[in-house]
């Protein structure tokens, strides 16, 4: 609300003083100006034409910014509602006898409520580069899911990715049968700026068996634990450890890190890096790749 103070009864009163006019106190009510008016008169008057209405000054909520890039666990935040995330890259392996290139790694993610996305993973292409071999490349498979994600409490963050798999692939990069994904992300902001996640995941995928031409499915789980660190505004860092066991194998576990930059409210870029510690590990891999909110 704006008060504005009338100044036309102190300047009536000076003008009746130097006219010989009664004091205040001996004027009637027929006597007063019409300056004397209410200062609920005069406000409307004095206000400032330019000024907007309440509801008009305050702008709309801008949509929450969602990444599940980089790192092993996905991110326990939902996409925006009706708005489009879009995440790509590109990842480089670099085994003993091989390297292997994948992207763009795609994955689109639709805002359905404020609790709820849908999830598309695009087939990524891959190339693979061997020693004394010709390069071949091909084609993996592409999934649907969605994730449902809330925060219980101010401090803690949960959310639960599904995901099917469908074998679209080519030959040698793709399954003969589809696959399902499943895990559970948890933050807790342990202080001010840095966060622990913790993640489970499990998935059945399917693969040939050269040998006698038969499918077999292969049951894996594992998880990771991962502290960030967002040091500036637009600037965050991480370090991971994640582990992986199929069924009748024995534990593949690695370590990474990466950050991701802010260079626009709706676009972030990222960096990362991951190495095994055991021998039955994943090769060490480079990644980079850049998130859009539309």
């Amino acid at each position: 609300m704006l008060l504005v103070a009338s100044p036309g009864l102190a300047q009536a009163q000076e003008v009746g003083a130097q006219e010989g006019d009664p004091p205040p106190s001996e004027a009637t009510p027929s006597e007063a100006t019409p300056s004397d008016s209410a200062p609920t008169e005069a406000a409307p008057s004095e206000a400032t034409p330019s000024d907007p209405p309440p509801s008009e000054a305050t702008p709309s909520d801008p949509p929450v910014f969602s990444s599940d890039r980089p790192g092993f666990s996905n991110t326990t935040t939902v996409a925006a509602v009706g708005h489009l995330t879009s995440e790509l890259g590109l990842a480089a392996s670099f085994d003993d006898d091989q390297r292997t290139l994948a992207l763009p790694n795609l994955s689109l993610r639709v805002g359905l409520l404020d609790w709820l996305e849908a999830r598309v993973r695009g087939p990524s292409g891959v190339l693979v580069f061997a020693d004394g071999a010709d390069a071949r490349g091909g084609a993996g498979d592409p999934s649907v899911g969605f994730k449902i994600g809330g925060r219980p409490v101010e401090a803690l963050a949960l959310s639960m990715d599904w995901e099917v798999s469908l074998p679209l692939g080519t030959d040698g990069f793709g399954a003969p049968e589809a696959g399902f994904f499943a895990d559970l992300n948890a933050d807790w902001s342990v202080w001010g700026p840095l966060t622990l996640t913790a993640n489970l995941v499990a998935s059945v995928s399917s693969a040939l068996d050269e040998a006698t031409g038969e499918t077999r499915r292969l049951l894996e789980g594992g998880g990771s634990l991962a502290f960030s660190w967002q040091a500036l505004d637009v600037l965050g860092l991480y370090v991971q450890s994640y582990a992986l066991k199929q069924e009748g194998g024995v534990w593949r576990v690695h370590l990474g890190g990466g950050l991701t930059w802010r260079v626009a409210p709706r676009v972030q870029l990222d960096l990362s890096a991951d190495a095994r510690l055991t021998d039955q590990g994943d090769p060490p891999t480079l990644g980079a790749g850049t998130t859009i909110l539309w």
